[in-house]
């Protein structure tokens, strides 16, 4: 449902102890998701990110970037992903040097009246340099 509010872990793959909770509304993007990210990593945008809704990023059917026509990240809101709690899939902060990020769905809640999204919910570790 687009008025769910989720609470997303992005746990960096190549530095331990390092991740991010980022809560995101249901009717907010993927693109949104990734700016957030970055946001909350001090990091420079990268137009070459994607998600896979997958643990597996040979998958390419599950593949979302700003590229893909039928499933683009600007376009693609949370709630279609019809994600529940502890469904996992992973992120691509560039795709020439394939960082790669997991992401875990923490919570499903309802959103706080008044607060705006996204909005990093709680974090571990500095922010590493950016992987390019």
């Amino acid at each position: 449902m687009s008025n769910d509010l989720y609470v997303l872990r992005v746990r960096l793959g190549w530095v331990k102890g390092v991740w991010r909770e980022i809560a995101i509304r249901g009717d907010q993007t993927l693109h949104e998701f990734h700016e957030a990210i970055i946001e909350s990593l001090e990091w420079l945008p990268d137009e070459t990110y994607s998600f896979y809704m997958s643990d597996d990023i040979s998958e390419l059917e599950a593949r979302y970037a700003p590229d893909q026509p039928n499933k683009n990240t600007q376009s693609t809101r949370i709630s279609s992903l019809r994600l529940q709690e502890e469904d996992e899939f992973i992120y691509i902060f560039s795709e020439a040097e394939q960082p790669i990020a997991n992401v875990r769905v923490m919570s499903i809640e309802d959103p706080e009246p008044g607060a705006e999204y996204p909005d990093v919910f709680d974090e571990r570790g500095e922010s590493p340099d950016q992987p390019y």
